[in-house]
Formats: C-alpha cells, sequence, structure tokens
C-alpha cells in the first residue's frame, strides 16, 4: 500500500508521512535513505521538525560519512527542537570526531539556552572523556549542580566515569561517596577508575565493599589485575567468579585467555575452550584472537593455526598474534650468508632478500588463494626458504619458487625439495 502512493503523481503529502517515516525505519544504507530524502525535499516536508528529526536520525545510524548529510539537514533547521540537538550531539560523541559534540552544545546554549535537559550530559562527558579534557568536564560538572540535575543518577553516574576514565580518581572517589543510592554503574566506574590508575589495593577494597557484584564488575577486576601482571591473582577471581555460579561473557574469557597466554598455563586456557563450545559463546574477533594468542604463546601453533583460519573477520590483533607465534619459533638463517658483518647486521640482510620483496607484494596484490609465482637468478637461501614455508601456512597459499637450480613449491608449510636443494 504504500509504494503506489509514494509513487503517485500528486500524492498529499500529509498522508505521506507515516509510509515515509516507515520506509526510514528500515532503510539500511545510504541509496535508501537519500531516496526517501529527495522525496521529503520534493514534497517540502523536510521543513517539518518531526520528519527532519526522523531522516537525520536514519542518517546517523548508517556509515560514519552518512553524519556530514545528518548535519547538512540540521543546519537548514530554522529552530531545532532539543531532540534535534540531542540526536547530532550524541552522534557526534560516538563519532571520530567527538570534539564536535562539545562545540555543537556550545552552539544550542547560544541558540536555544532553554533546551538543555539531563539526557545531553552522558553524551557531552562521554566526547569529554574521549579527548580526556578535564577542564571541559569540571565546567559540566558544574552546569549539572546550577541546572539541579545532580540528582539525576544517570547523569552522575556519567560524570562519574569521566573522572575516573580521565585519571582524575581523587574527584571521582569524593562524587562517588556523595552518591545516597549508588547503582552497578556507581560501583563499577569507581573500580574500573582505580584500575586504570594501577591502584589495585583500593579496587579491591571497592569490589568488597559492593553489595551486588556482576559480571562486569569481575571482569573489571580480572581485566586490572591482567594489566599490572599480576596473572596468577587474575586466573583466581576467575575461580572466585565461577563458584559465585556467575557466567562469564565472551569479554571475561578474552581476558582470562591472555592471562593463561603470558603463564603458558595451556591446561586452564583448553578449559575455557572447552568452556566457550560448551556454552555455544559466539566467538568474536575479539575472542578468537585470544586465542590464538594463547595457543601460539603455549606452544601449540598448530591448534593456534586451525583457529586462526576459521575466524572469518580476521582483524590486525588477530593476524599479529598468528604471526608473532609462528615467529617464535623462527631464527634468521645466517651462515650461509658470506658477508663481513656482524650477526645483528647479518639479520637485517636476509630481510631484505628480494623473494621476500615479492611475496609481499604478491599477497597484497592478488587475492585469496592465488598462487605466487617468482623466478630469481640465485639459489633460494636457507632463510628465505623458511620463512617461504611458514608464509604457505599462515596465509593458505602455494607459492611457486623457481631459483639457480630447481622449482619449490611450498604448500602447507612444506616444500617439494624436502628441503634438499
Amino acid at each position: 500500500m504504500a509504494a503506489p502512493l509514494l509513487l503517485s503523481a500528486n500524492p498529499n503529502p500529509v498522508q505521506l508521512l507515516p509510509h515515509i517515516f516507515s520506509f526510514l525505519e528500515r532503510c539500511s544504507d545510504m541509496k535508501e535513505t537519500k531516496q526517501i530524502h529527495a522525496r521529503l525535499i520534493k514534497t517540502r516536508l523536510l521543513q517539518d521538525n518531526v520528519a527532519a528529526r526522523r531522516l537525520i536520525a536514519s542518517y546517523v545510524k548508517l556509515e560514519s560519512q552518512s553524519l556530514s548529510y545528518a548535519k547538512s539537514i540540521f543546519d537548514r533547521i530554522h529552530r531545532p527542537n532539543i531532540l534535534i540537538w540531542n540526536i547530532m550531539i550524541r552522534a557526534y560523541s560516538y563519532s571520530k570526531q567527538p570534539y564536535l559534540a562539545l562545540l555543537l552544545y556550545v552552539q544550542m546554549l547560544a541558540r536555544s539556552p532553554l533546551c538543555i535537559d539531563a539526557f545531553f550530559f552522558p553524551f557531552l562527558l562521554k566526547a569529554c572523556a574521549d579527548l580526556s579534557a578535564l577542564q571541559q568536564i569540571q565546567q559540566i560538572h558544574s552546569q549539572i549542580v546550577k541546572t539541579g540535575f545532580c540528582l539525576q543518577l544517570y547523569a552522575v553516574n556519567s560524570l562519574l566515569h569521566a573522572y575516573a576514565k580521565c585519571g582524575c580518581v581523587s574527584s571521582a572517589r569524593l562524587l562517588f561517596d556523595r552518591i545516597p543510592m549508588r547503582d552497578g554503574v556507581s560501583w563499577n566506574s569507581m573500580i574500573d577508575g582505580y584500575a586504570k590508575a594501577g591502584q589495585i589495593e583500593k579496587a579491591s577494597e571497592i569490589f568488597r565493599q559492593m553489595p551486588a557484584r556482576n559480571v562486569i564488575s569481575w571482569t573489571s577486576m580480572i581485566k586490572s589485575h591482567v594489566e599490572c601482571g599480576l596473572y596468577k591473582e587474575a586466573l583466581s577471581l576467575f575461580h572466585d567468579m565461577l563458584i559465585e555460579r556467575l557466567e562469564p561473557d565472551a569479554v571475561t574469557l578474552a581476558i582470562v585467555l591472555s592471562a593463561c597466554a603470558q603463564l603458558g598455563a595451556l591446561d586452564q586456557g583448553i578449559w575455557v575452550r572447552s568452556y566457550i563450545d560448551r556454552n555455544e559463546i559466539k566467538m568474536d574477533s575479539f575472542l578468537s584472537c585470544a586465542l590464538v594468542d594463547m595457543y601460539a604463546k603455549c606452544g601449540e601453533v598448530e591448534e593456534a593455526l586451525s583457529i586462526f583460519k576459521k575466524t572469518k573477520k580476521k582483524t590486525v590483533q588477530t593476524w599479529t598474534a598468528m604471526i608473532t607465534g609462528l615467529a617464535a619459533g623462527y631464527t634468521p638463517a645466517t651462515k650461509s650468508l658470506l658477508l663481513n658483518l656482524e650477526e645483528e647486521e647479518k639479520a637485517t640482510a636476509v630481510q631484505q632478500h628480494s623473494e621476500k620483496l615479492a611475496i609481499a607484494f604478491g599477497l597484497i596484490s592478488t587475492r585469496e588463494g592465488t598462487v605466487i609465482r617468482i623466478v630469481k637468478n640465485l639459489r633460494v637461501c636457507e632463510d628465505c626458504h623458511s620463512v617461504t614455508k611458514l608464509i604457505s601456512k599462515l596465509y593458505d597459499r602455494q607459492i611457486v619458487v623457481r631459483d639457480r637450480t630447481r622449482f619449490h613449491l611450498f604448500k602447507e608449510g612444506c616444500c617439494s625439495c624436502e628441503d634438499c636443494w
């Protein structure tokens, strides 16, 4: 019913609005949103604040480049209401340019000083915390007090979190002590603040005083111990968490795996892996990276490689963990290098051999699974031979090298010459 109405020659603009709003709710890309944008301009419905707000909200939920479209619509609104200001400030606070949220807030105060409400403060304080802008946090703190929103717990919690994230734990603690009815966010923010400042004892003190500890609280404590190099204590906390019958989430398990990796605690790491499988916990990129890192650092490179290959969305961290794991067992072979150089200089020299550079270029310029073929007029050196085997295994590529003496087919970490050439 909606589609014919939108396509009709002279539809009633007021009748169009519900249908347009329905379409906006279902928009999933820029192309669809731009089509509705054009329709709103053509029917002059964009002059309506409600229509403008819905369109802006649709743009800001898409990819980051769409924020400029949202801003262009916003700039044409003569008197944006409080909801429109809120949408734009929120969008910028989560963008790569959070300072623009603060600039927009200043503009709002100049144009519509009565628009302010408590819902702005969490986004403004998030922007300040991301920028480590302590002076601006203090200014917003004074505004919260002046406007009477200091009794709104979500505004106060946002302020507490901002102080803690900026490392100003003394101010955070003063605020925390004055909150009459603290909730889980208040406690967790204070724990996280002390943990990030490296004050483990104070974080533990708050943790022990907490009336009801949840997964986030336990995860903050485990993470703080890992970041301070207290890996055994982190695993002990994880054990206590399980005793209290709390179910760890993917974030908790990834942090625990990092502790296992640092300790070389393979048995505990395997137990965590089995827990993930038993409870059918979704294997996101963060968790799979932690597993790869754990197995690689515990010497189980084959298992690390198996998980790495099954990971659909490989992040830079996942690649780094796998490469580091393979490199741990690699030592540059410099014996055959007939140069009058120090050992460290020889290691640098073999890194720059032409076949390594050719393979790197092949990896970045060809599609996944494409065979890489290299021809050189010298015998392939021992180091390049070892590295090419590792690369064929890591990237699951066949690499054919024709040197002065023969062909080498590198596949799945092995060479057709069987290391005799």
